[in-house]
């Protein structure tokens, strides 16, 4: 909800006026979006819809779902819970290998969507965690297997395709996020 809020605190307020309407369909005035609507065009949706798709498919832990999705060359960046540090992983055989050994740990992720990238990155989907469950996160003590605290909203870079070409669990590579990625 932060990004809501924030984006809420950012936009004029709509006021009722007494002002009359103007007769003349060309003359329609932009009204600002009420805080709590949500505007996506099409291709956007599309580009939403794929990330949830796949999210589906991975808390289902179907890694062949998963996979399909996924551009030929991804990028994905995670955090080593052990290590605390930031992991980057390249490469379609890369990947699904991580992702194999995150779904046998039983990783599960519940998250939401927003569609507010900045404007020099227009196909990224920015993807808010809100809980993350796994098998490490339990050894290394999380309550309940669960990280529930996240300072930094994530992202998925959809290609024009429609295929996800970078997931960001984390931010950064080696080290840069090393405050993030703790149980």
């Amino acid at each position: 909800m932060l990004l809501l809020v924030f984006a809420a605190l950012q936009a004029p307020i709509p006021r009722i006026t007494s002002a009359p309407i103007a007769d003349s369909a060309a003359s329609v005035i932009a009204t600002p979006v009420p805080v709590g609507v949500y505007h996506l065009t099409q291709t956007d949706a599309d580009r939403v819809s794929r990330v949830a798709a796949f999210y589906s498919a991975y808390n289902s832990h179907d890694l062949g779902a998963s996979m399909v999705f996924l551009s030929t060359n991804p990028t994905l960046f995670d955090c080593d819970y052990q290590t605390h540090e930031s992991i980057r992983v390249e490469g379609r055989a890369a990947v699904e290998a991580f992702l194999r050994a995150r779904i046998a740990d039983g990783d599960h992720w519940v998250v939401e969507f927003y569609k507010d990238a900045p404007a020099d990155v227009p196909l990224r989907i920015v993807v808010y965690p809100v809980e993350r469950a796994n098998g490490t996160l339990a050894r290394l003590g999380a309550v309940d297997g669960k990280k529930r605290s996240f300072n930094v909203v994530l992202a998925m870079d959809v290609l024009p395709s429609g295929q996800i070409d970078t997931i960001s669990w984390a931010t950064g590579g080696p080290g840069v996020a090393k405050h993030l990625c703790v149980p």
